[in-house]
C-alpha cells in the first residue's frame, strides 16, 4: 500500500461535519502503517523528496492537506530533531509552502 492508498482507505479520518462534531474515525493499523514505510525503504534521498513533493501537491489539491497542517506536523516533529535534521526539515518545509 502506497501513501495515495492509505489516503483514498482513510478518506474520512479527521473530518468533520458542518457543526464540528467529528464524524467516524478510522486510524490506520500497525500493518498498514508499515506497508507504507516498507513502500518507501528503497528510495534514495532525492526520489524520497520528490515523492514528498508529489504527494504533498496531490493531497493540496484533493483538500486534504493545508500548510496549517504541515506547519502542525513540523511543530511536532522540530523539538525531536538535531539542528541538521531541523535546518533539513526548515528546507523541505519552504519547497513544499
Amino acid at each position: 500500500m502506497n501513501f495515495n492508498d492509505f489516503i483514498k482507505s482513510n478518506n474520512n479520518t479527521k473530518k468533520y461535519s458542518q457543526n464540528n462534531e467529528k464524524k467516524e474515525s478510522i486510524k490506520p493499523t500497525t500493518e498498514q502503517i508499515e506497508s507504507i514505510v516498507d513502500s518507501y525503504k528503497n528510495l534514495s534521498q532525492p526520489e524520497l523528496l520528490q515523492e514528498l513533493l508529489k504527494q504533498t501537491k496531490n493531497q493540496k489539491a484533493k483538500g486534504n492537506l493545508n500548510n496549517n497542517n504541515i506547519e502542525q506536523l513540523i511543530s511536532t516533529l522540530r523539538p525531536m530533531l538535531n539542528e541538521e535534521q531541523k535546518s533539513n526539515l526548515d528546507a523541505i518545509k519552504k519547497l513544499l509552502e
